[in-house]
């Protein structure tokens, strides 16, 4: 694969190995955002297909085998990349490029459905784009110490919001969103608590419900504050 030098990724193209792993993230805590809505996208989406194809073992090939070992490949690549403590821009760019590059070859999706392997790729892309823009934003010279503070309170966040959405509530309208994640959120707030630019009335229509409750607006309101924001 061009975009990728790691010699780890070459046995996805044309291993004999190759089986889907498994639907979970596979690490506790992570560091960015963007990289972990994407392997949750393509997590939901396997999932999705292997209760479609009567519950596929893992291990065992599925028909879309080119489709699925390219999720692979990128569910091993974010996997990597969402726990390290500095993420190599040039990693996110080639990454990013690469999916690009698969997005301009419409022959090799078989399916063109909203939920199919295209319209998976388009938002993993779109997270990778982001995720691109934070990293370039970053400032290189901040200490490694400071750095694991930050993740393990955005960790703290993300998993405090993310119970208190499905835990002690009844807001259904949460599994509807392939994510619990602050990222995934954002787009899906009201127009009183929207983040600039990370907005989707597509999301907003579907949360609506969920957002117009007591417990909705707390954290809709802490979701678009800017501690946690920024």
């Amino acid at each position: 694969v061009k975009h990728l030098d790691d010699p780890r990724y070459a046995s996805f193209a044309s291993g004999e190995d190759f089986s889907i792993t498994s639907y979970e993230r596979g690490f506790p805590r992570w560091q960015h955002g963007h990289l972990v809505a994407a392997l949750d996208i393509i997590n939901s989406y396997q999932q999705a297909k292997a209760t479609q194809l009567a519950c596929t073992p893992l291990g065992i090939n599925v028909p879309e085998v080119p489709a699925m070992r390219f999720l692979e490949l990128l569910k091993a690549w974010l996997r990597t990349h969402a726990v390290m403590t500095i993420l190599p821009e040039q990693d996110v760019r080639s990454m990013s490029n690469l999916c690009r590059d698969v997005l301009g070859k419409p022959e090799l999706f078989l399916s063109r459905n909203a939920k199919g392997f295209a319209a998976v790729l388009v938002d993993v892309y779109e997270h990778l784009r982001w995720q691109l823009c934070d990293t370039l934003q970053q400032d290189h010279s901040c200490a490694e110490l400071l750095a694991n503070v930050l993740s393990i309170s955005r960790n703290l966040v993300s998993d405090a919001l993310a119970f208190l959405l499905s835990s002690p509530t009844t807001m259904r309208e949460t599994t509807d969103l392939v994510s619990l994640e602050v990222v995934v959120l954002w787009p899906s707030l009201p127009d009183q608590h929207a983040v600039p630019s990370k907005y989707s009335p597509r999301q907003q229509k579907t949360m609506k419900q969920a957002w117009s409750t007591t417990c909705g607006e707390l954290i809709a309101a802490l979701l678009s504050s800017p501690g946690c924001v920024h």
